[in-house]
């Protein structure tokens, strides 16, 4: 689990919330009230825990991840954090394990770039959405930066929209977070 732990302080680290703090990153989204979100790669529950805030506790996030030690860390957190509205799910990478248009919202938070079927990945997620749900991708800048993933392995942001347009979403929108990321916005 040591791999793992050093993984999960990273994700967690105060350099990390320097360049990609939650705190002016989700005003964008316009997350309801009482709305349930499915963050798929949630990790550590980086966006998970202030969205569960956001919605409140008669909202739900489903905080959905493939490594289980990622969730246990996260459930830690909650714990202490005393929240009650977040559902932990052990995923497979295609198969998300959660009933079909169950999902307000979906977030995919620099996951995207690390998956291989990139299309059968994005047709899980919208498989999950309600009817006009909304996808947010947040993804590295295709740019050489002195950290992060490879430039080779990055989303270019209209080959992000394209991708999404192929897979059947529609009104897609992208805002530039900063110099290292950016956020794409879409409809089911």
């Amino acid at each position: 689990m040591s791999k793992n732990i050093e993984k999960a302080k990273r994700l967690d680290s105060d350099e990390r919330k320097k360049i990609l703090n939650p705190d002016q990153i989700l005003p964008l989204f316009n997350i309801s009230r009482g709305k349930i979100l499915a963050d798929i790669g949630c990790g550590t529950g980086y966006f998970s825990i202030p969205i569960a805030k956001m919605i409140g506790e008669e909202g739900k996030v489903f905080a959905i991840d493939v490594d289980n030690d990622m969730l246990l860390v996260l459930s830690e957190k909650v714990a202490k954090e005393g929240i009650n509205n977040i559902e932990f799910i052990l995923s497979k990478e295609y198969n998300f394990i959660i009933e079909d248009d169950i999902a307000d919202y979906a977030l995919i938070a620099n996951v995207l770039h690390e998956i291989e079927d990139k299309r059968r990945f994005l047709d899980e997620a919208k498989r999950i959405l309600k009817s006009n749900g909304v996808l947010f991708i947040i993804e590295w800048q295709k740019k050489e930066t002195t950290f992060g993933p490879r430039f080779e392995e990055r989303i270019d942001i209209d080959e992000c929209i394209n991708l999404l347009k192929t897979c059947g979403f529609s009104d897609c929108n992208f805002y530039v977070i900063n110099d290292y990321f950016y956020l794409v916005k879409c409809f089911k």
